[in-house]
């Protein structure tokens, strides 16, 4: 689960490290610390936010679906009869 999250989390910063013009991946790592998201120009904060910020939406979407997907197949799993030992 962890990589997929990862997996999840690095795609979405690349897609929008390219749309918002003068932001790198670089800066998106110095947001994530407190110590160096002080080094980050004022004006591209917000937008950096809203590219961290959509990253872990989309983390807590997949993760609803794989919950769910969890729940389908171990519903469709009772219903079939068990084999005697």
């Amino acid at each position: 689960m962890i990589a997929v999250f990862g997996i999840v989390m690095n795609v979405q910063m690349a897609r929008g490290v390219t749309r918002h013009a003068g932001t790198t991946l670089d800066m998106m790592n110095k947001l994530i610390n407190p110590q160096t998201a002080t080094e980050l120009p004022a004006k591209l904060l917000a937008p950096l936010r809203e590219i961290l910020y959509s990253g872990l939406h989309w983390i807590f979407i997949i993760g609803v679906g794989l919950i769910l997907l969890a729940y389908v197949i171990n519903g469709l799993d009772r219903s079939r009869p068990k084999a005697s030992d």
